[in-house]
């Protein structure tokens, strides 16, 4: 035994990155310690110890006792800013016996980043020094226009703001072809090979970004879904709310309305953040979220009551992130899309340009998938009569620009609607539900019963 947590504290060891590495046995009751070594800054567990399941393992309880691979997930607590992955560890029988829990410290990924760019940009500042230099010492005809020509190129380089256009600087470079024999044609290659490494570092680093807002994204989306989820019947609403609001931003910015809040940075903001707009439905009993009729006044005060649950929980999250991000968008949708425009909504009955332009958006969307979707209490309604109560409620219950624009952009949200199999009878909803290419998921949370 002790042998093996020799080994375990040795890979540790060779691997700065790793903050902790462990293993323990799954079980209903909670984590096994198997393996805990000690460590500078944490003292481990004693083999045979049971841990409860903490907060973050808390959603994979059911894939940790079914032995299925776990993370990567993202913690920020007591024991840091950490970027966990649980592998299990099977018998030759197949049976996971136990997990391979191995913490990595972000702290340390991102501050490697960072040294590795304060290494390539060092490595250009001194590339430029040393140009200087033999600019003024080297005056001759077979210095200065290599020199000059590399400086140009690079010049070229700097001021591209994307990859693509760095490559093409680089081929450019490559296409000098510098032959003097000196040293002239070593800063040559020397600046042509580190021009060839930053482009492909920026090039990995922006495929990480990528990655790392998608998974973002897909959280985003997972959330909502567990949120939605307690509720039986309202489908796929977090995804095609955030469609619809795309498609009114869209043409907003077509017919030139609200174009000086509707920035790209604004349009990205509220539609990765539409899905959380229901969020606070998480305080919301089972009891109201699922009755299939009518809410009595006492249980309406109640699913009100998720309009400032949700501003809460997503004030929490905002309140852990250092700089504004696309958090601050989704509590004005949280909190105010069942705001009215004429005033009389809730939860503070404002009106007019005082409700945020997300939620006004959100509004449109929201009753819209409301009244075209099915619920156990109602057929959803044809499409006809769903746009003649968004083209009724305009200038009362929504702002009338963005209901016209969303009439005017009537053929794209048909074809979410189609998509989804929403206003259409039982049997041509089954059919579209069958053959469309973007069903995927599991069903989010309901509409107001009111």
């Amino acid at each position: 035994y002790w042998a093996i947590e020799s080994k375990i504290s040795d890979v540790k060891k060779s691997f700065p990155s790793v903050a902790f590495i462990y293993v323990y046995a799954m079980e209903a009751d909670g984590c096994h310690v198997v393996f805990d070594p000690d460590t500078d800054v944490w003292e481990g567990d004693e083999p045979g110890v049971v841990l409860p399941y903490d907060d973050a393992m808390q959603p994979h309880i059911d894939d940790f006792l079914a032995g299925k691979p776990v993370g990567p997930f993202m913690t920020n607590d007591e024991y840091g800013w950490l970027l966990t992955f649980y592998r299990p560890v099977r018998n030759r029988r197949g049976r996971c016996v136990c997990y391979l829990c191995i913490d990595i410290s972000m702290d340390h990924v991102v501050n490697g980043g960072y040294r590795f760019v304060t290494r390539v940009l060092a490595l250009f500042g001194a590339f430029f020094i040393l140009v200087c230099v033999l600019v003024l010492w080297l005056a001759e005809y077979a210095v200065l226009i290599p020199l000059n020509s590399i400086t140009y190129v690079m010049g070229l380089f700097v001021s591209e703001a994307d990859n693509v256009g760095r490559q093409e600087n680089v081929k450019l470079l490559d296409d000098l072809k510098i032959r003097t024999g000196d040293e002239v044609e070593l800063l040559y290659q020397a600046v042509d090979m580190t021009a060839r490494d930053m482009v492909d570092y920026i090039e990995v680093t922006e495929k990480q970004n990528e990655t790392i807002s998608s998974m973002q994204e897909n959280l985003i989306l997972v959330m909502a879904d567990l949120v939605e989820s307690r509720d039986k019947f309202t489908g796929d609403h977090v995804r095609k709310t955030a469609l619809y609001c795309q498609i009114i931003m869209d043409e907003l910015i077509r017919e030139g309305v609200y174009t000086d809040q509707l920035t790209e940075e604004f349009v990205s903001n509220v539609y990765r953040s539409a899905p959380l707009h229901d969020i606070g439905k998480i305080h919301v009993p089972d009891a109201i979220l699922n009755k299939p009729g009518r809410l009595t006044e006492e249980e309406f005060e109640i699913m009100k009551s998720h309009t400032t649950a949700g501003r809460e929980i997503l004030e929490v999250a905002v309140g852990a992130v250092s700089e504004p991000t696309y958090l601050d968008e989704a509590k004005n949708l949280a909190e105010y899309h069942h705001e009215k425009w004429a005033g009389g909504g809730y939860p503070t009955g404002i009106s007019g340009e005082d409700i945020p332009l997300s939620a006004r958006i959100m509004a449109v969307a929201d009753v819209f998938d409301a009244l075209v979707s099915k619920r156990s209490y109602k057929d959803g309604f044809p499409l006809e009569k769903a746009y003649a109560i968004i083209e009724e409620g305009a200038g009362t219950h929504f702002d009338p620009k963005i209901a016209h624009a969303f009439l005017a952009a009537r053929d794209k949200a048909e074809l979410v609607c189609r998509a989804y199999g929403d206003g259409q009878t039982d049997k041509s909803r089954a059919k579209a539900r069958k053959d469309s290419p973007s069903r995927k998921g599991t069903p989010p949370s309901p509409e107001n019963k009111k």
